[in-house]
C-alpha cells in the first residue's frame, strides 16, 4: 500500500486503538464517556463518582480518582462537616454536578485545611455555618457553584485562589476573607443581610477582580471601579 501525505487516520497500525476515530489515541485526555480514549486498555481512569459525604471523603483520599463526581444530592446531613479536608485532596476536581450539599445550619459544607490545586465546582451549598471554608489554602479554584443560605457563603483564612462564576447570595456574609489574597471575577454576590464582601478589618491585601455583581462591597473594588462593576439592582447574568 502506498500512502501519500501525512494522514490523520492510519487504516493500519498507528500505535492507537481505534484507527477510525482521530480523537482516540494515546495521546488524548481520558474522558467521562466510557471509552478507553487514550489506548491504556483502562475506560475512565481518573473519574470516580460519591453519593454521600463519607463516600465523597473516601474518593477524595483515594490517589487513584483525579475528578471526584458527586451523584445525589445530601439533603440536611446530620455530621458536622461533610467534606473534612481529605489528606490526599490536592491537585484533585470535585464536581457536584449540579447537586446539594445541604447542612442543619452548623459546621462547614467543604472545609479544606492546607490543601491546593484544587477545583470545587458545580456545588449547591446550603445551611452550613461556612458554607465554603479554606484555611491555610492556595490556588485552589472555586467556580460556578451556587452557595447560598448559610452563616458565611465563601470564607477565606490565609488562603489564595480563584473564585469565579459563583452565585453567593442570602446568606448572612457572602465572601469573607481574613489574611488571604484572591482573585474574584465575575461573581454574584447579593442578597446577603449583612455584607456581600466583607475583610477582616477591610484590608483586602492583594486580592482584585472584575465584572462581580454585589451591593454593599466593605471596601471590596472591582479593577478600576468603586465597589463591583454591577450592582445587586442591576441583576446583571455575568455568566
Amino acid at each position: 500500500m502506498t500512502v501519500i501525505g501525512n494522514p490523520h487516520v492510519c487504516q493500519n497500525g498507528g500505535n492507537d486503538c481505534n484507527d477510525d476515530n482521530i480523537s482516540i489515541n494515546p495521546g488524548t485526555e481520558e474522558l467521562y464517556n466510557g471509552v478507553d480514549d487514550n489506548c491504556n486498555g483502562e475506560i475512565d481512569e481518573g473519574y470516580c463518582t460519591c453519593s454521600s459525604c463519607d463516600d465523597c471523603e473516601v474518593k477524595l483520599n483515594d490517589q487513584t480518582c483525579s475528578v471526584v463526581m458527586l451523584t445525589a444530592s445530601i439533603m440536611n446531613y446530620p455530621g458536622s462537616i461533610c467534606i473534612n479536608t481529605p489528606q490526599a485532596f490536592n491537585n484533585k476536581i470535585f464536581d457536584c454536578m449540579g447537586h446539594e450539599i445541604d447542612g442543619t445550619g452548623s459546621s462547614y459544607g467543604i472545609y479544606l485545611y492546607g490543601k491546593s490545586r484544587n477545583t470545587i465546582k458545580n456545588c449547591i451549598i446550603t445551611d452550613w455555618y461556612r458554607g465554603i471554608y479554606l484555611r491555610y489554602s492556595s490556588n485552589n479554584n472555586i467556580a460556578n457553584n451556587i452557595v447560598n443560605s448559610n452563616n458565611y457563603g465563601v470564607y477565606l483564612y490565609s488562603s489564595n485562589g480563584v473564585l469565579e462564576e459563583n452565585e453567593i447570595s442570602d446568606n448572612s456574609i457572602g465572601i469573607y476573607s481574613s489574611r488571604s489574597s484572591s482573585t474574584i471575577n465575575s461573581n454574584l454576590v447579593c442578597g446577603n443581610s449583612r455584607y456581600d464582601f466583607y475583610a477582616y478589618r477591610s484590608n483586602w491585601q492583594s486580592s482584585s477582580g472584575n465584572n462581580n455583581n454585589c451591593s454593599v462591597p466593605d471596601g471590596w473594588n472591582d479593577n478600576g471601579k468603586r465597589g463591583c462593576t454591577y450592582r445587586c439592582s442591576d441583576m446583571v447574568h455575568i455568566f
